[in-house]
């Protein structure tokens, strides 16, 4: 059977102690003009709230260090919707900023396909839009980009799972190798 193409961002499955991953409350700026998504990898912004209790995140592109990714939304008031983020709206997000978090996320099969011969090593991310029907992002593991070297991604395997198997659009384990708490080459 093959895989079905339902790109979601990074999803949240575990953590590599398993314990339970650190999920904290960060400020999305009224300024960031791009709407957010659940799965969205983020970066630290360069402010916080106005009461200086939250920092504040902006999205994180392709080669940029994360700082993690995003999990869920707190209600806004006025707003009827809480599964995403809409642009320029200011609001609270909830974000898994554990630098050792287990991530599902679904492969591009753009350019290559992951093999089992690529576990263990490296690739990057391909930011792309997500959905408001969903709530979910669009970003997918750049499999293209596969490499020993330093990436944003390190390849755990492949989600086991009965519905998903190596090749096109799988979902793969991956940990953040770029992390704003922990960097490594990826070596």
């Amino acid at each position: 059977m093959a895989n079905v193409n339902s790109a979601r961002g990074l999803r949240l499955v575990g953590h590599l102690n398993g314990l339970d991953p650190q999920i904290r409350t960060y400020y999305k700026p009224v300024g960031l003009a791009t709407a957010c998504y659940v799965g969205d990898p983020v970066k630290s912004g360069s402010s916080a709230d106005a009461a200086g209790e939250y920092a504040d995140i902006a999205l994180a592109a392709a080669g940029d260090v994360i700082r993690g990714v995003i999990v869920g939304f707190l209600p806004v008031f006025g707003t009827p919707t809480v599964n995403y983020s809409a642009a320029s709206l200011a609001g609270y997000v909830r974000v898994c900023d554990d630098p050792y978090a287990i991530y599902s996320i679904q492969e591009d099969s753009v350019g290559n396909t992951i093999a089992a011969t690529m576990i263990g090593n490296n690739a990057a991310i391909v930011v792309a839009s997500g959905s408001a029907t969903t709530g979910y992002s669009g970003t997918m593991l750049d499999s293209s980009t596969y490499a020993t070297t330093d990436a944003a991604l390190r390849i755990l395997g492949v989600a086991p799972r009965p519905d998903n198997a190596i090749g096109t659009n799988a979902e793969i384990l991956v940990m953040i190798n770029d992390h704003e708490f922990k960097q490594t080459t990826g070596d």
